[in-house]
């Protein structure tokens, strides 16, 4: 047995050696092992590599008997650290010479949306302290501030102002009118514009047919020609809707007068109104909107083009009374001025 174990020795041809970086040592006698102990690498970059099957060591010739065992360094199985650990000092190094800091901040807790309030609705201004003056012979209606007096007035022509102080003369030649203005400051300049831009011209309305309507305390003057619809019951109480048209089968020129009494918050019910008139989807474009005086009460007159017609709101409020009147016209507004002549003759009675 032993001299097999010899010549086997002797015998062993190198050029059959596995190709395997492992050392050789010859095994006692009772068995041979031969232990290989594999170098550490040296590290190379990291690769992508396919996978592959590992190699299958070359069988050994026959009649040779060699137990080989193969052990991996245990370094080796650390070395995917080393990249890690590097970039870790880097950082560490870089922020410890530039004197960066660095803070791990908790995240903010997502905002809760507040609820959503409910929309504050506009006011109406408040009219401005004006008054209502009339001159029948000059045939001219006008809002003036109520701290103006007249100083003077004749057949044709009129002073205003104040303080003894006049502001603004009208003269009427023939039919037409000449303004003549007088302001001491800025703010009776804002006076005048808006004093001049409330005129109306009147017509005469002497022949002009009156209704007073005693149920809810109001009159206006309307044409002769034109057609007043307004019901009474049995004890003569006129019902809250009257009308007052040009003409039985015309489509415009009708003034339609609606009224509510005992109203408990007269202005802000008129408030309502007039926001619900301004946004309505009809318009071709914004309506104007006129504050003034009628009548001895507080009204907003919108005016604009809809849906094809000319169309007018007005809304009044006085006391516990709150009166809707809407009027149309054609485009071109042909019944403008008489119109705007039975707005001039409205007042409240009581």
């Amino acid at each position: 047995m032993d001299q097999d174990n010899t010549s086997s020795s002797a015998g062993f041809d190198t050029s059959h050696r596995p190709n395997l970086s492992v050392e050789e040592v010859q095994s006692p006698p009772e068995t041979p092992v031969v232990e290989t102990v594999s170098q550490t690498p040296t590290p190379e970059p990291p690769q992508v590599q396919t996978p592959s099957v590992p190699p299958t060591p070359p069988t050994p010739p026959q009649g040779e008997h060699h137990n080989f065992s193969v052990r991996e360094h245990p370094a080796r199985a650390l070395l995917f650290l080393v990249p890690a650990l590097f970039i870790i000092a880097t950082i560490y190094f870089a922020a410890r010479f530039t004197g960066n800091n660095y803070t791990i901040r908790e995240p903010e807790p997502p905002a809760v949306p507040s609820p959503t309030e409910a929309p504050t609705p506009v006011p109406t201004p408040t009219p401005v302290p004006v008054k209502e003056y009339k001159n029948e012979d000059l045939l001219i209606q006008m809002q003036i501030p109520e701290s103006y007096i007249v100083l003077s007035e004749s057949g044709n022509s009129i002073s205003l102002g104040r303080d003894g102080r006049e502001i603004l003369l009208i003269t009427k030649t023939g039919d037409d009118y000449e303004y003549s203005q007088f302001p001491a400051n800025e703010e009776e300049e804002e006076e005048l514009v808006k004093i001049l831009s409330s005129v109306v011209l009147l017509v005469n309305t002497s022949d002009w047919e009156t209704f007073d309507n005693s149920t809810y305390n109001y009159m206006l003057k309307y044409p002769q020609t034109w057609t007043l619809s307004a019901t009474q019951d049995k004890d003569g109480k006129y019902s809250a809707r009257s009308e007052i048209s040009r003409g039985e089968e015309q489509t415009v020129n009708n003034l339609i007068i609606q009224t509510s009494n005992n109203v408990a918050n007269a202005a802000l019910t008129a408030s309502e109104i007039i926001s619900s008139t301004r946004t309505l989807s009809g318009w071709s474009k914004p309506p104007t909107i006129e504050l003034k005086r009628l009548g001895g009460g507080d009204a907003q007159v919108i005016q604009g083009e809809l849906s094809g017609k000319w169309r007018a709101y007005i809304v009044i409020w006085y006391k516990n009374t709150v009166i809707q009147m809407t009027w149309d016209d054609d485009v071109v507004q042909s019944q403008q001025q008489i119109f705007e002549n039975i707005l001039a003759s409205f007042e409240f009675t009581n």
